[in-house]
């Protein structure tokens, strides 16, 4: 009885979560766990999925400049200043949550989007080619968007789109 009670938990904080987005489901969860007082989380790691951490760590390195502090076959760490930034396999995933079929299924569509701040719109135009030398995919060359940026879209060899921009 009480694994149900738990999946129904489970289940209607992901209804929440599509439906209010992340950040409103970890407050919901806060304020049932703790009299409505709530919490507030920090952001200290992003770690991207991925089905080959090698090549994504090596297009990370050499394509943006990271230096890759741990570099295994199945976790990658760069080093990146505020917000740690990893690289982790699907398989390594479901092995730290306990067998998590969600791990295994390849994901369809666009999830996340990192976007890389650079020191001047001319290093946008730099960094976009050199993106492509190093095996980005091509999504939308430089230009200067309504409010203000020069911003690039590219793709990570695992097809994530991602923005480098400057202000």
């Amino acid at each position: 009885m009480a694994g149900s009670i738990q999946y129904a938990h489970v289940v209607r904080l992901c209804a929440d979560r599509r439906r209010r987005g992340a950040a409103a489901c970890i407050r919901l969860g806060a304020e049932e766990h703790e009299g409505r007082g709530g919490m507030k989380a920090q952001l200290t790691v992003v770690t991207l999925i991925t089905s080959d951490v090698p090549s994504m760590a090596r297009f990370y390195r050499e394509g943006l400049g990271f230096a890759v502090v741990v570099d295994t076959e199945d976790y990658a760490e760069l080093e990146n200043e505020g917000v740690k930034f990893s690289l982790s396999s699907r398989k390594l995933m479901a092995e730290q949550s306990g067998g998590n079929p969600c791990y295994s299924i390849p994901f369809s569509g666009q999830a996340v989007e990192l976007c890389f701040r650079l020191e001047s719109p001319e290093m946008v135009h730099i960094a976009y080619t050199h993106l492509l030398t190093c095996g980005a995919g091509a999504v939308k060359e430089p230009a200067v968007m309504p409010w203000g940026h020069t911003t690039a879209f590219f793709s990570d060899p695992e097809g994530n789109i991602h923005t480098i921009y400057a202000e």
